[in-house]
């Protein structure tokens, strides 16, 4: 999971121009559906306990690459939260 997610070509090199927030889908094309559905399979795995699983969506929504998908993400993240377990 981590070498399918990893911004390798962003470590390695620095961006021309700086990213603009905000910007969820915004010529991302395919990489937004891989991201989400990464997302979605991590979400899988976390413990049912509510406060456990709320806490660690977070963590996993702040870090690379869902960081760049905010409004997707969170999206995610409330219907994951509306479901029971």
């Amino acid at each position: 999971m981590i070498e399918s997610t990893l911004p390798a070509d962003l470590i390695t090199r620095e961006p021309a121009a700086p990213r603009e927030p905000g910007g969820d889908a915004a010529g991302a094309g395919g990489e937004v559906e891989e991201v989400l559905s990464a997302f979605r399979a991590m979400l899988a795995g976390l413990p049912p306990d509510p406060g456990q699983r709320a806490g660690l969506a977070e963590a996993l929504a702040n870090a690379e690459p869902f960081s760049r998908f905010p409004g997707l993400i969170r999206e995610v993240i409330d219907s994951d939260s509306s479901e029971e377990y």
